[in-house]
């Protein structure tokens, strides 16, 4: 699936490209610059039963989020609404994180691709740890003169104790639109 997503992405590429009259060669030292532009804390909100949450994405040496909403992917573990209220209050404080595997420029926005990453946590419920693992692929848009954000996280697959859950037919994704970046002082 990862290859095919690459391809077509490949061929997208490849017509942007052919088709823009402003494409130009970039080189390694502008390229660096233009990452080290869009390195940061980011702040925006994930839609969890049309509330919005906030999060904060830091990209750095990996691509991290923080206060990442896990209702998605404890809803499908825990189906009784305490134990469902226990795991979410044990998990505060729970950080993604993945190395970045590929960077890509288009115009002023560039792509960043993670590698795919096990996300492993524990949760507690009637006083009994579970351990969570979500196989997750994300990608990443950021406008390098706007530093606005997009961010999508699919997971693929979930376990808990070894337990499969399915969600194939009920794609987890985390989507995260014009998330802007923090001002540090």
């Amino acid at each position: 699936m990862k290859l095919l997503k690459l391809a077509v992405y490949s061929l997208l590429m490849c017509f942007v490209m052919s088709c823009s009259e402003s494409a130009t060669e970039i080189n390694e030292k502008t390229a660096q610059q233009m990452y080290n532009s869009i390195r940061g804390t980011y702040v925006g909100n994930v839609m969890v039963d049309n509330i919005p949450q906030t999060v904060y994405v830091s990209i750095a040496n990996d691509f991290s989020v923080r206060q990442l909403p896990l209702k998605p992917i404890l809803g499908h573990i825990f189906n009784k609404e305490s134990e469902l209220t226990q795991a979410l209050a044990s998990a505060k404080g729970i950080i993604f994180s993945a190395p970045t595997d590929q960077m890509t420029i288009i115009k002023e926005n560039i792509y960043l691709s993670m590698v795919p990453t096990d996300w492993v946590f524990s949760v507690t419920v009637n006083d009994q740890t579970y351990q969570v693992t979500a196989m997750t692929e994300s990608e990443a848009f950021v406008n390098y003169s706007t530093n606005v954000l997009t961010l999508n996280m699919d997971v693929t697959e979930l376990l808990c104790n070894g337990k499969s859950y399915d969600v194939k037919t009920n794609r987890i994704n985390y989507y995260i639109d014009i998330a802007n970046k923090q001002k540090t002082e």
